[in-house]
């Protein structure tokens, strides 16, 4: 049996033409194959490392910009939105000319409730005008809704008593700061 084994692998030499020095044409063949697949495989490997490091860049961004907008929906609602001398001058403004913060806020109001009841045409507006996709312009109508007023009131931003009627009824809430601002010194 063991005769019969290497006159069969002495027969596959001679047949295949290889010497224990390769100096055959297919022998070469066979090295550069090799050699293009080994350069194949480190190439996918390179690939393969260069997208693994963009993910994870990608990540660290998003993971950054979620930590920011977070920070920033915590501050809603925090410290004053305005300076003190520019509250002052829109309060005396708003006192000279009630009339016209009465159209003002009647528009608002208006622009709110439209806001509020026509979902299906607001998003596609967010979506063309702030070159929004989708999906974005669908969260960022979840959020708008949440920080506009239903009904004049200041204190109904961000779920804070939605519907509630306080204090006199919406056009007392609308035109308190009109009639009576509270002023502060510089």
């Amino acid at each position: 049996m063991t005769k019969a084994l290497i006159a069969i692998f002495a027969a596959l030499l001679l047949v295949t033409g290889c010497s224990s020095k390769g100096g055959s044409a297919q022998g070469k063949a066979g090295v550069e194959q090799r050699d293009l697949f080994d350069e194949k495989s480190k190439e996918e490997a390179a690939r393969q490392a260069k997208i693994q490091q963009e993910q994870e860049d990608l990540k660290r961004q998003m993971d950054e910009i979620n930590r920011k907008y977070a920070d920033a929906v915590n501050k809603v609602g925090t410290g004053t939105a305005l300076p003190p001398a520019l509250t002052n001058e829109l309060s005396a403004f708003a006192q000279q000319n009630p009339q016209l913060v009465k159209r003002a806020v009647r528009a608002l109001m208006k622009s709110h409730r439209y806001v509020f009841e026509n979902k299906k045409e607001v998003v596609p507006q967010m979506i063309r005008y702030l070159e929004q996709k989708p999906e974005v312009a669908e969260r960022s109508y979840d959020l708008l809704v949440t920080s506009l007023s239903r009904n004049g009131d200041h204190r109904s931003r961000m779920g804070h008593s939605y519907g509630r009627k306080e204090g006199g009824g919406r056009r007392a809430r609308l035109l308190h700061t009109a009639r009576s601002p509270e002023r502060t010194e510089d």
